[in-house]
Parts: structure tokens; sequence; C-alpha cells
């Protein structure tokens, strides 16, 4: 790898880490069974159904934890993933529109692209 290559795979990577919460069958526990909801294959990009957007994943393993224990979701898989993040600051489907500032717990962070990893 060059010195070129190591600086932008650094400063220019659009990817993060990420922790994804879904429910056993690998959907969204967000949005699992409604409109808008998405099925998570591992190694896998997810996209944002059409008419909706963007994605949720966790910052942390702890934060996401803390949200399934918190909300008594069992069972409930918090997975590893990369996301790219989403400019926007709103999530949507074609029923609701919610803030990311007033409505979404700790540590929420949208994303435009998700690949889980387990």
């Amino acid at each position: 790898m060059t010195l070129y290559e190591w600086i932008a795979a650094i400063f220019f990577n659009p990817w993060k880490k990420g922790w994804k919460v879904l429910r056993t069958n690998r959907e969204s526990y967000f949005r699992g069974g409604s409109i808008g909801s998405c099925v998570y294959h591992i190694e896998t990009a997810t996209y944002p159904q059409p008419s909706c957007g963007p994605l949720c994943v966790f910052r942390t393993k702890r934060l996401a934890t803390k949200f399934v224990n918190y909300m008594n979701w069992e069972p409930a898989l918090v997975v590893p993933c990369i996301y790219t993040p989403s400019k926007s600051t709103n999530v949507w489907d074609t029923i609701i529109r919610r803030d990311i500032n007033e409505k979404f717990p700790r540590g929420t962070k949208l994303a435009d692209k998700v690949i889980c990893l387990e």
C-alpha cells in the first residue's frame, strides 16, 4: 500500500463501524414487519426501501445493548456492521417522518447503506 492509499483509506473512507439491532429473522427491530422494514443479510449491502430512509445503526455495542435491554426486546441480535453515514437528519417511511435529534435513542446514527458483518 502506498502512502497515498494509506492516507486515503484513513481519511477518505466513507465506511464507519457500528452496531445493528435485529430480530432473530434478521429484520430491523425499529421497523420490523412494517412499511420500510429491511432484512439484513450477512456481508450484503442493505439499502432503505423505496420511499423510506435512511437506516438506523448504533455507534457502540454498549449503547445498542442498553437500548435493547431498556425496550425489553427479547430475543434480539446486536451485530457488528459497517455503514455509510447519511447526510439526512430525519428518518421516514410512507407514513411518518422523525427527526434524529428528538425521537431516537442516544447513539443512533443514520446510514444510507449498511453491511452486517455477522
